[in-house]
């Protein structure tokens, strides 16, 4: 999972500083490996990780990571897009298996609290093999 913790204090600083400018990149989608024909309308991209960059010498900066199991799961990619990056030989990132991610990390958060829960299974939905187990969620 891709997040900041900024100071709001700091990051109006930095606004203030930088009027708001970070480096930019195109990062353009080609529809096939010919390059020639855009999947979509490109445009300029920044990397939120580069908002480090802008900020003061002396400004306190750190990172954590976390295992994938408790939260990294994006749903980027359509259908056709996931069955593509299967047959790639990449995880197809859709909608369906960021779902089923996310139910089997709070079965994986109740399993280490010591609960007995049931293991996922594989099935299909739409050609994209999921795995999925019993659907949990917690709520306050």
């Amino acid at each position: 999972i891709n997040q900041l913790v900024v100071s709001l204090r700091s990051y109006v600083e930095t606004l203030e500083a930088t009027r708001g400018v970070m480096e930019e990149f195109v990062n353009p989608k080609y529809t096939d490996a010919t390059r020639t024909s855009f999947k979509k309308p490109t445009r300029l991209e920044c990397m939120m990780q580069d908002y480090a960059k802008v900020l003061p010498k002396t400004a306190k900066v750190g990172f954590t990571t976390s295992a994938t199991w408790i939260g990294y799961a994006p749903a980027k990619n359509s259908i056709l897009e996931g069955l593509a990056k299967i047959r790639a030989g990449c995880d197809p990132m859709s909608a369906c298996t960021a779902e089923a991610a996310m139910y089997e990390a709070t079965c994986e958060a109740w399993r280490k609290q010591g609960c007995q829960v049931a293991p996922p299974q594989t099935r299909k939905f739409h050609g994209i093999s999921v795995t999925l187990g019993p659907l949990l969620s917690i709520s306050h």
